[in-house]
C-alpha cells in the first residue's frame, strides 16, 4: 500500500514536470532553407575572395623576394587587394542575415578556417612590406586602405555570423603582434584582439 502511494506521488510529479516544461518547436523548414542558402552565400563570397587574393599574395611575395620593392610594382597589386576586399564586403552586405543566427558553430568550422586562412595569408605577405615604408611613402596609405577594407569584411561577417567571427578571432590570436606591426588597428578592433 505504501509502495502504491509513493508510486502515484512520483508519477504525479513526473506528469506535472513534463507538462510544465514544453518542448521547443523546431525551426520551420523555410527558416532552415534560408539559413543554409545564406551560409552557402557567405562561404561562396569568401571562396571567391580567396581565389582573387591568392595570386595577388603570390605576386607580393615574389616582389619581396626579388629585392627591394618599388612603388611602380607594388601599388597596383595593393590596389587590387583593396578592391577585392571591398568587392567581398559589398557582396556580404547584400546577404540577408535572416535565419543565420539559428546556426550554432563548432570549433572546427570550415568557414572560420577559410576566413582565418585568407587573413593570415594576406597578413604574412604584407608583413614583409613594413621595411619598405621608409622608401615608399604611399605604402602607409595603401596599407591603411587594406586595413579599412579588411575590417569592413570582418564586420560584415560578424553581422551575418558572429560565432564564425569569434572563431576567426581565436584562430588569429597569434597574429595580433603582426596586426600591430602593420598598424591594422581597425582589423584588431574587428577581431576584438
Amino acid at each position: 500500500m505504501l509502495f502504491s502511494q509513493i508510486a502515484s506521488f512520483f508519477l504525479l510529479g513526473l506528469a506535472t514536470t513534463t507538462y510544465a516544461s514544453p518542448v521547443a518547436e523546431p525551426a520551420p523548414v523555410a527558416d532552415i532553407a534560408i539559413r543554409q542558402s545564406n551560409e552557402e552565400a557567405v562561404t561562396a563570397v569568401f571562396e571567391s575572395l580567396k581565389e582573387t587574393l591568392d595570386p595577388l599574395i603570390v605576386q607580393i611575395n615574389e616582389l619581396k623576394a626579388a629585392g627591394p620593392v618599388n612603388q611602380a610594382e607594388i601599388v597596383p597589386v595593393l590596389t587590387q587587394v583593396t578592391a577585392a576586399l571591398d568587392e567581398a564586403d559589398t557582396a556580404l552586405q547584400a546577404i540577408s542575415p535572416d535565419g543565420l543566427a539559428l546556426a550554432k558553430r563548432q570549433s572546427g568550422d570550415p568557414l572560420a578556417d577559410l576566413v582565418g586562412g585568407i587573413v593570415n595569408g594576406l597578413l604574412d605577405a604584407l608583413d614583409g612590406l613594413v621595411a619598405d615604408l621608409a622608401t615608399i611613402p604611399i605604402l602607409a596609405g595603401l596599407l591603411l586602405g587594406i586595413d579599412r577594407a579588411l575590417s569592413s569584411v570582418l564586420n560584415s561577417l560578424g553581422r551575418l555570423l558572429a560565432d564564425v567571427l569569434r572563431l576567426v578571432a581565436q584562430l588569429l590570436r597569434n597574429v595580433a603582434t603582426l596586426l600591430s606591426r602593420l598598424a591594422f588597428d581597425l582589423t584588431l578592433g574587428s577581431l576584438g584582439l
